[in-house]
């Protein structure tokens, strides 16, 4: 959100507003506490009582009701992610290694894609 000093007029803050989600059958936000690039509220779209209090906090709690007004409540999942990650890294260090794995693991996406697989029917 650093392309607009207006954070209203950001490619990020227009996306949100834009229409779309309404036309999935299910919406699951996927997050780990573990992953310290992307929040953990913002992975949920979820605005936390300090992230209200922020700078943004007007600003996030807009795009979260603009995206999630067009889900219905029985559609949407959040789910919660805890990566066993054994190595100590540099990337587990600074919580860059949970945020790769969401999209890296194998695994984790055979496991989610089999258990949830009627989101995907």
């Amino acid at each position: 959100m650093s392309d607009n000093k207006d954070m209203r007029e950001t490619v990020l803050y227009k996306l949100s507003r834009g229409a779309g989600l309404h036309l999935f059958t299910n919406v699951a936000l996927v997050s780990s506490h573990q992953d310290h690039y992307a929040p953990f509220e913002s992975s949920r779209a979820e605005v936390s009582e300090a992230v209200a209090k922020s700078f943004l906090g007007d600003v996030y709690a807009e795009m979260c009701e603009a995206m999630l007004g067009q889900v219905e409540p029985s559609a949407l999942f959040r789910f919660d992610v805890d990566f066993q990650m054994n190595e100590q890294s540099l990337d587990t260090l600074i919580g860059r290694r949970a945020h790769i794995l969401f999209l890296e693991s194998h695994a984790f996406m055979r496991m989610f894609t089999h258990r949830f697989s009627h989101f995907f029917h």
